[in-house]
């Protein structure tokens, strides 16, 4: 009933690679129709009597989780106490439950042990500085050759959703080839940031696509961002009530972007999208919660800590100016309002709402077709 949360599972199977071997992309496995599937599977299952099956595939997942020697632990600490006696008391704390757990499964299989024990050091997995980062990065989208554009009229659904998807890896993270400061010098991740500052120029409450969108009623919300971790620049309007003529109204604004450019960007406009970015940033860091979750981000994309991701980003950020605004619009930005670009967009509607031909050619799916391409998941 959802049309944001169906359309990024339907868009899934248009702007990801086909991986060798195995699911599309890692979320293909948490989507709604993997789950489907999956569900249905185990449902059957019970009913036929396979209880015991579905139980001890359970117990193998529960397993594979206490008993895994690659997880990854973050611990924050006070200023000025190291981290490691922390992490060598949560070590202890947890071989002391691991030995209550490994006694009783040993109960439970009679006798039988199923304690898995480092090939290495021979004992318990513990808890160490090392890690698996930074993680790699590829971008998910495939090669286009030419736009992928449908349409799924669903009863289900009160509103429209849109989404544009375009290919847009582009250096956003160091690439560790320098060391940092040698890298930070030459600023390689200039573009990325640039393009960051005009979509959230564009894109800021009571913007210019704020006005365009939700000014006429088009629809609730709109926004043009870029997401990192997929190298995706992404055009997005959902709850709305004329998806076509919000396409329209978006692709107009950025060809008047283009033509009138002193009209939208001029230092007040710049500084004004440059602090909110650093206010959000900021934010991140306001809770021990948050304070967590960003220490790990900075370790996934690569950094040796927090502080050297925000001197990163801020560097980048206060190097924009007018001339990398131009430049990443000419380059990427204008291309999200050519219809001729490949890139992929899914739209989702109610059965009655009409395409305006203005907006192109979509082929009319149904959600079965997209069923049909998950086989019953394995319960193995």
């Amino acid at each position: 009933r959802d049309e944001f949360s169906l359309s990024n599972a339907i868009m899934l199977h248009y702007d990801s690679k086909q991986k060798p071997n195995g699911p599309r992309w890692g979320n293909g496995h948490i989507s709604i129709f993997e789950q489907e599937a999956f569900l249905k599977n185990i449902a059957q299952q019970a009913k036929s009597g396979k209880v015991e099956d579905i139980v001890g595939s359970l117990n193998r997942i529960r397993d594979a989780l206490i008993r895994g020697n690659k997880a990854f632990l973050a611990v924050s600490t006070p200023i000025g106490k190291s981290s490691q006696t922390y992490i060598e008391e949560y070590s202890r704390q947890w071989n002391a439950c691991y030995e209550k757990y490994s006694a009783d499964r040993s109960s439970e299989t009679n006798g039988k042990s199923i304690d898995v024990l480092s090939e290495s050091t021979g004992k318990y997995p513990a808890f160490g500085s090392n890690g698996v980062f930074p993680i790699e990065f590829a971008t998910r989208m495939p090669d286009l050759e030419s736009p992928v554009q449908v349409h799924f009229p669903l009863a289900s659904v009160l509103s429209s959703c849109v989404q544009m998807r375009m290919k847009n890896h582009i250096c956003c993270v160091p690439t560790g080839k320098q060391s940092f400061e040698e890298e930070l010098q030459n600023l390689p991740a200039l573009e990325y940031h640039a393009l960051y500052i005009l979509t959230e120029l564009i894109s800021r409450m009571d913007g210019p696509l704020f006005s365009a969108i939700r000014g006429k009623g088009f629809a609730y919300g709109a926004y043009i961002y870029l997401n990192m971790w997929s190298g995706q620049l992404i055009f997005l309007c959902y709850r709305a009530s004329d998806v076509p003529r919000a396409i329209l109204s978006m692709r107009k604004l950025i060809e008047d972007l283009g033509d009138n450019w002193d009209k939208y960007v001029d230092d007040f406009e710049i500084n004004a999208a440059r602090s909110t970015i650093v206010n959000l940033n900021t934010s991140k860091t306001c809770t021990p919660f948050n304070i967590v979750d960003h220490c790990i981000l900075s370790n996934v994309y690569g950094y040796e800590s927090a502080k050297q991701l925000n001197r990163w980003r801020n560097t980048h950020l206060a190097a924009v100016g007018k001339k990398e605004l131009r430049q990443v619009y000419d380059k990427y930005f204008k291309l999200l309002a050519d219809p001729s670009n490949p890139m992929a967009t899914v739209i989702i509607s109610p059965p009655e709402t009409e395409l305006l031909p203005e907006i192109g050619e979509y082929e009319r799916k149904t959600l079965e077709s997209i069923r049909e391409q998950y086989k019953v998941a394995d319960m193995s």
